[in-house]
């Protein structure tokens, strides 16, 4: 399902990525860990088709992500930012998002998210009222409001009490 070949970026002379290689099967769970600096971020970046990198490459389902609008619309993406508005409620965002990615049956499914992540009390709130940690799980919910094919969290626990992070691994 993504095969990484030789990945290695240079920002200016600092090698971020020296040839990584792995690949990764449909259906499994592929943790990515290291130390911070790394360059954890930096891979799932050039995978995902935000970063070009300096040689190699990255591919998912034999394709580059960044040339394919189909293929993007099949991943689900929590990257160190949440991706969330903070001038719109937690309802008001995942109906975006939803709207985005033609999600049918939308009310339903953003009212489910709400309740399997936390936070129904509060989806009328404004996001940028929110915790460190409710940010956090609205940005889950978020990135599976329209059930991606693949799944990429960076840092999903990150800001998130125990039984948070409990609930992201499950």
């Amino acid at each position: 399902m993504i095969e990484v070949q030789n990945l290695t970026k240079k920002f200016n002379e600092k090698t971020v990525l020296d040839g990584i290689s792995f690949q990764v099967k449909g259906s499994e769970v592929f943790g990515y860990l290291g130390p911070n600096g790394a360059g954890k971020t930096t891979t799932m970046r050039i995978i995902l088709g935000l970063l070009k990198p300096t040689a190699g490459e990255a591919l998912v389902w034999g394709q580059k992500v960044g040339e394919s609008e189909s293929l993007r619309r099949g991943i689900g993406v929590l990257l160190e930012q949440d991706g969330l508005y903070e001038r719109l409620s937690a309802y008001e965002n995942l109906d975006y998002y939803s709207q985005l990615y033609g999600v049918s049956n939308r009310e339903q499914k953003i009212e489910n998210l709400l309740e399997f992540v936390g936070l129904s009390d509060s989806k009328n709130d404004k996001v940028g009222e929110f915790s460190k940690g409710m940010k956090r799980k609205l940005g889950l919910a978020r990135a599976i409001i329209h059930d991606p094919d693949i799944l990429f969290l960076d840092e999903p626990s990150a800001g998130l009490a125990p039984e948070d992070q409990k609930m992201v691994r499950d």
